[in-house]
């Protein structure tokens, strides 16, 4: 029995001695495949089980495993990238004696180098505007845009992608050019694209188009006087009409209120300040006159009602002790007022407007003053002379005044000042543009 057992022993020691190592052989070490993708076929020689494995998921195995000798097809998607890719199978073969593997190299060409843009229909009037720009790019990519502009992403890898692009405001009186720069990493290729954006030079409000400019004191200025009928309201003629605050212009030539069209655009409406403040009539008292300074009221939104010390940045004349500004853009040192004639040089359109005088706050009929034209401010006219017009308890005389109107004299000679004038009086309105 004993010499049995022996022999099986030796019999199972010489079946293993004669088992296999594990082989397995590729007919190619690899491949280049073009950028618009390939099926790569490969043979496989092998003694065992086997499997193909590839750490990127885009590369398809067709079989990824089976025994002995096979013949496998391995697929690479297109390359959008301007750069190669290379990727690695590896196979490997295993058998009881153990494993054995080899790899397969794919270095995959580039695609040529290309970078696009699509814009919108954008028509760029000189405001701020946003808008988005589609980005085709084939590779990592850089985007740069000039004087002042903004574009978000700056940056990203190959692919499609929307770019905000956001241009400032034109604050000059010229047109601004925008360069939007993309580049792809290495210089390999590049677009630009060039965005001319005019000086503003109008403004679109209720159905009526407006002349503007930017003027030296660096804000914008409505160039013309205002044309707007608030709601509820109906131009009038009547000097009796105080309550509705809103009255057709004045004819120089026969000193009366005219409905003539071309009056009215050259010399727009003439406004109450309740009316042009956008308050019911009584609204202004003691207690609020002097909390209306830059206020909207009947200007478009974004714009204001200009204010006293905006009115002498451009003229440096005021009635106020308090404001003065000798280096203002149309003041003029020899009258020390501000001069009519620098005003129409920079473009701000100085004509006769106008003015119905209502002085008192129990007046109930307006007169026409001939030789004077205002234009309506905002801030409450408080110092001395103001001061004269209130009570010993802080309440109003007869008239409530505010300042920041600038006037046009023909007896005194062509000159601007901040002045002031009663809150039921009627006067042209141009607005300013807020900062």
């Amino acid at each position: 029995m004993k010499k049995i057992f022996l022999l099986l022993t030796a019999g199972a020691l010489m079946l293993s001695s004669c088992k296999e190592e594990p082989m397995l052989t590729l007919s190619q070490a690899g491949a280049n495949p073009t950028a618009a993708g390939e099926v790569l076929t490969v043979d496989v020689t092998t003694n065992c089980e086997w499997k193909a494995t590839c750490s990127d998921n885009t590369i398809t195995i067709d079989p990824a495993s089976g025994t002995g000798n096979a013949t496998v097809s391995i697929t690479v998607p297109e390359n959008p990238v301007s750069a190669p890719k290379t990727y690695q199978v590896v196979f490997t073969g295993t058998n009881e004696t153990g494993m054995v593997s080899a790899n397969y190299d794919i270095n995959q060409l580039s695609a040529d180098a290309s970078v696009s843009t699509v814009f919108p229909d954008v028509d760029l009037k000189g405001y701020a505007a946003t808008f988005t720009v589609k980005l085709t790019a084939t590779n990592d990519w850089t985007a740069n845009i000039t004087n002042g502009a903004t574009v978000e992403p700056a940056s990203g890898t190959y692919g499609e992608y929307d770019l905000t692009v956001s241009i400032p405001e034109n604050s000059t009186n010229a047109a601004v050019s925008h360069v939007l720069s993309i580049a792809l990493a290495g210089d390999s290729a590049s677009e630009e694209t060039t965005l001319e954006q005019p000086a503003i030079s109008t403004l679109d409000y209720a159905g009526v188009t407006y002349k503007v400019k930017w003027l030296a004191d660096g804000r914008l200025w409505m160039v013309e006087n205002l044309r707007y009928v608030p709601e509820g309201k109906t131009p009038s003629t009547d000097l009796t009409a105080i309550d509705n605050g809103v009255w057709f212009p004045v004819d120089s030539v026969n000193k009366v209120l005219s409905d003539n069209e071309e009056l009215i655009k050259k010399q727009g409406y003439l406004y109450n300040m309740e009316a042009a403040f956008g308050l019911k009539p009584g609204t202004i008292t003691a207690e609020t006159y002097a909390t209306y300074e830059g206020t909207q009221g009947i200007c478009p939104e974004g714009w204001h009602i200009p204010t006293v010390k905006e009115y002498v940045d451009l003229f440096g004349k005021s009635v106020h002790k308090d404001f003065k500004n000798e280096s203002a853009p149309f003041y003029d040192s020899e009258t020390q007022y501000g001069s009519i004639a620098k005003a129409n040089e920079a473009g701000w359109n100085v004509n006769w407007f106008g003015y119905i005088n209502v002085a008192t706050k129990t007046a109930t009929k307006g007169t026409i003053i001939n030789i004077i034209g205002y234009l309506m401010g905002s801030s409450a006219y408080t110092t001395e002379m103001g001061a004269k017009n209130l009570n010993d308890d802080g309440t109003l005389k007869n008239a409530q005044y505010f300042s920041a109107m600038a006037s046009t004299n023909k007896t005194a000679g062509p000159n601007l000042s901040a002045a002031y004038s009663a809150y039921r009086s009627g006067m042209a309105v141009r607005c300013v543009k807020n900062k």
